[in-house]
């Protein structure tokens, strides 16, 4: 059976379905990347094009962040401060040029803290710090222009904002998105995959007919996961293992009845 065949017969066609009992697992492997590229596509369509629709990045950053600027000696220098704190979700973030790094440390497990020398970063255990000038380096490196003024080299709000705004790191984005969605929703997949074919094994012991073995059940119930796969792409909520499951199982118990049905007309 040619992949489109397979496609149309998962979704709609169960009359055939006893035809998927006899693809050869290569073939069923192919149809499974296939789908798990094809449902991360849609899923990052749907992510990323509202995301862009209300301007990116660029938006979020003009909208939140003060006028700055960033020297190539390694000092930065900011308009006003920044300063957000939720005790409840255990996170602070504060940037203040007017003052030190050191003296504004918490317990908190999640922190972001500026002066006007050192990053500083907390995420659980893990601290890092990095001056102002390592931190000018690597901006630069990733592609963030730097203007010339009397003083020397620096990066602005300006710069920074047209970075954000641009195309590579829009590439950037739609690649990393669109992998972590192959991840999750392959995860997600094969959970229910899993599960589908637990619940065929049992619509299998106890509909009339002669038992299918459990691996053709296994196989069959990755052709029943397709329109759940499809479905939570469209949809974000894959996440939702109940509606997933449900929908894998009544493909199975339609698949299994129509296997059983043909095997008994083929005696």
């Amino acid at each position: 059976m040619k992949l489109t065949e397979q496609f149309r017969t998962a979704l709609y066609r169960f009359r055939d379905y006893p035809r998927l009992v006899y693809v050869t697992k290569g073939t069923t492997f192919g149809y499974v990347s296939l789908l798990m590229a094809l449902c991360a596509l849609i899923a990052t369509i749907c992510f990323v094009a509202p995301f862009y629709s209300k301007g990116g990045l660029k938006t979020f950053f003009d909208s939140n962040m003060p006028d700055f600027k960033l020297t190539e000696k390694g000092k930065l220098n900011m308009s006003e401060k920044i300063d957000y704190y939720d005790e409840t979700a255990g996170i602070k973030i504060l940037v203040d040029t007017d003052t030190e790094v050191e003296k504004e440390k918490t317990n908190l497990p999640s922190q972001v803290l500026a002066d006007s020398d050192t990053l500083y970063v907390k995420n659980g255990t893990d601290e890092t710090a990095i001056t102002m000038g390592q931190l000018y380096k690597v901006l630069l490196s990733l592609g963030v222009k730097a203007t010339v003024d009397a003083e020397g080299n620096f990066m602005d709000k300006t710069g920074v904002s047209a970075f954000l705004d641009s195309g590579k790191l829009k590439s950037f984005i739609n690649i990393l998105t669109f992998f972590s969605f192959i991840f999750i929703l392959t995860v997600g997949y094969i959970v229910n995959v899993v599960f589908t074919a637990c619940v065929g094994n049992v619509i299998n012991t106890f509909t009339k007919g002669e038992r299918i073995p459990f691996g053709k059940i296994l196989k069959i119930s990755f052709y029943c996961n397709t329109f759940s796969a499809v479905f939570g792409a469209f949809t974000l909520s894959y996440g939702g293992l109940l509606i997933s499951s449900f929908l894998g199982s009544i493909y199975m118990f339609f698949a299994v009845r129509n296997i059983k049905e043909a095997t008994i007309q083929s005696l």
